[in-house]
């Protein structure tokens, strides 16, 4: 007789939920794979004992930065009983979900807010307090006055490399 091969069947996997999370200066996000499809390469939803699972539930967005819809990947593997008859694709493992980095609202201190009149203009200033780490961000202040009295001074818009964030 002659010998034949059955070699195991190539899929990927679809459907991995990635975690949405407000800025912290980090890549890192939590994924959920209990809702994962495991397909053939021709399309068909393999129905047998194998499924999707991703070490810690861990993954890692594309950068640190704020955004919407954003690539995260992880690092999956194929568990179950039939797991061992399937092999992921050409993705060496690695699936991307999307998720979204939500701003950090900014947390201002107002500073130089008493002055004694002296004919010149004076600004308060303002810093954000609650930057993450040594995130780069200032903040651009209008409205300063001469006259005695009281006025408003307002944070009309973000400076720094990491404003944006």
């Amino acid at each position: 007789g002659r010998k034949a091969t059955i070699e195991k069947c190539k899929v990927s996997v679809g459907g991995i939920a990635a975690g949405s999370k407000t800025y912290d200066g980090t890549v890192e996000t939590t994924v959920d794979p209990s809702k994962a499809v495991i397909v053939d390469l021709n399309g068909k939803i393999v129905e047998r004992d194998v499924r999707a699972s991703v070490q810690d539930n861990k993954g890692e967005f594309d950068s640190k930065d704020a955004g919407m819809r954003k690539a995260v990947s992880c690092s999956v593997a194929l568990e179950g009983a039939d797991a061992s008859s399937y092999v992921l694709d050409d993705s060496n493992g690695q699936v991307v979900a999307r998720a979204n980095i939500l701003p950090l609202t900014a947390e201002l201190a107002w500073t130089d807010t008493q002055h004694t009149y002296d004919g010149e203009e004076h600004v308060p200033a303002a810093s954000v307090t609650n930057k993450v780490g040594e995130d780069d961000v200032t903040v651009e202040v209008t409205g300063g006055q001469t006259d005695v009295g009281d006025y408003t001074a307002t944070a009309t818009r973000f400076g720094g490399a990491d404003r944006g964030i």
